[in-house]
């Protein structure tokens, strides 16, 4: 198995992601359309257009053995005439035509954490032909406060002074987990979405006692009509899991209390990063 293949087996080996986006596709692309993959890895998606009648298929992503191993895979299929393959950012190339269809699978366990807006967005504004389509048509993000989640966090010097590094993470979160049911902090629909970053405070009511140790982050995906992923602590696991958003100490926490919690994601280094800057903060409020 190759390096390309390796990193990315779990995500292309889970039932509950490949196969639901294949059929996306299938139903998305039709016969004789101009697609773009945008982040294409290995090119399953692009695989994925080709067999559904796509003419071509332009696709690009960072990853030079990803694209190398795509490449070869083409070939070996007989696509070689259909797949276009560029390296680097999507918003860094032109194409010499307009296309039906952007594919773009840079979904995150926080829904945004792989800065996918600003590129979609670029991508929709530069390449989409009028009436054309995206998947995914539509994102939305909710978030929960967690209890009795270990959590880990980073010590370094600076100066001479200690300081605690609080990471974003990733883990299983189960509905046991929380300690109030999850609410929508964001939803983006594609085809419309200006904005390339999200700013909002959520208030959550306690529903029990227990110890607050961070926040929960999830998402709901509609890749195309009637076909959608929900990585919700309550429904099967996928590779996304759950976005794990800690804080610095555990606190106990009562029934009843108020808890306000702000949460921006925005492009960490601009909008042509491939990662997001994820900042999260809370304020406890006494009976």
């Amino acid at each position: 198995m190759s390096t390309a293949n390796k990193r990315h087996a779990r995500m292309v080996s889970d039932p509950l992601r490949t196969p639901l986006l294949e059929t996306a596709v299938g139903r998305l692309v039709k016969k004789g359309d101009v697609v773009f993959d945008l982040g294409c890895g290995l090119g399953i998606l692009s695989f994925a257009a080709i067999k559904a009648g796509a003419k071509k298929v332009y696709a690009c992503d960072v990853d030079t053995e990803a694209l190398s191993q795509a490449y070869k895979t083409a070939r070996e299929q007989g696509w070689g005439k259909k797949l276009f393959l560029f390296e680097g950012l999507s918003s860094d190339i032109g194409l010499p035509e307009k296309v039906d269809v952007i594919l773009a699978e840079t979904v995150g366990s926080l829904g945004l954490d792989e800065n996918i807006l600003p590129f979609v967005i670029d991508a929709r504004n530069r390449f989409l032909k009028k009436g054309g389509q995206i998947l995914p048509a539509a994102l939305r993000i909710f978030v929960a406060p967690l209890d009795h989640i270990n959590l880990s966090q980073k010590l370094k010097k600076s100066k001479g002074k200690k300081i605690i590094e609080i990471p974003f993470q990733t883990g299983i979160v189960t509905p046991k987990n929380l300690l109030a049911d999850g609410k929508k902090f964001g939803e983006i629909k594609f085809l419309t979405e200006k904005q390339i970053g999200f700013d909002h405070e959520i208030s959550f009511k306690v529903e029990r006692d227990g110890i607050l140790t961070g926040f929960a982050g999830w998402f709901e995906c509609d890749w195309t009509k009637n076909l959608t992923t929900s990585t919700a602590p309550n429904h099967p696991q996928t590779h996304w899991q759950q976005a794990l958003l800690p804080i610095e100490e555990k606190t106990p926490i009562k029934k009843g209390q108020k808890i306000l919690f702000r949460l921006r994601i925005f492009p960490k280094a601009g909008p042509t990063s491939t990662q997001s800057a994820i900042e999260w903060g809370y304020r406890i409020f006494k009976i």
